[in-house]
């Protein structure tokens, strides 16, 4: 893997042999030895985990268990019971992991630029946040054959039906976001199709 100096005035790096290995430290989180570099150029020091996204936790060792009992409906609280550590500490994972979502998944449709989308469906699942009368429309596009999901958008839409009076009175006008939320959907994975993708909406 090729490492970069953090200090943004310099360009040095491993590549260029601008940057040297400096021994290494244990990290008692999660009982690992962690390479150290040192940049020859503005004399900077740094580790291999400067870059991470788990930079500053303490707590390591929970993340994998942790990321499992969320995705399987447990409430923050319930995991911080079990786990015995602090609600905020929960909390602060949830961003963790939705980073490293967002970047997995950024490198996953980079390699699908090489492997075209054929056949794609549309899908639009209709929530709400806080209440039935802030409701949410959440667009979603896979490819229909190796049901990957290509992107997701989630937009806010004004209440409809017998809730949109009392929601308009109790929460003022509400922007309907969904047109936009199709476009970003539309412009994540335009790179990723054929030029004669077949859309199956459903």
């Amino acid at each position: 893997m090729i490492y970069r100096c953090p200090n943004l005035d310099c360009h040095s790096t491993t590549k260029n042999k601008l940057i040297s290995k400096d021994g290494f430290f244990f990290r008692r989180s999660d009982s690992r030895k962690i390479q150290r570099f040192v940049c020859k150029t503005c004399g900077g020091k740094f580790s291999r985990a400067t870059f991470a996204l788990e930079k500053y936790q303490k707590k390591r060792r929970i993340n994998r268990r942790l990321f499992l009992d969320l995705a399987t409906n447990n409430s923050m609280r319930s995991c911080a019971r079990k786990y015995k550590v602090n609600y905020k500490t929960v909390q602060s994972r949830m961003d963790y992991f939705s980073k490293k979502a967002k970047k997995n998944q950024k490198k996953f449709l980079k390699k699908l630029e090489k492997s075209k989308v054929q056949v794609m469906q549309f899908d639009d699942l209709v929530t709400s946040e806080h209440t039935k009368m802030k409701p949410l429309s959440i667009t979603i596009a896979v490819d229909k054959k190796r049901r990957y999901i290509l992107a997701a958008k989630v937009s806010s839409i004004p209440a409809f039906g017998l809730l949109a009076d009392k929601s308009r009175k109790k929460y003022g006008y509400r922007k309907n976001d969904h047109e936009r939320g199709l476009e970003k959907v539309f412009e994540k994975i335009k790179k990723r199709c054929q030029s004669r993708c077949n859309n199956s909406i459903r």
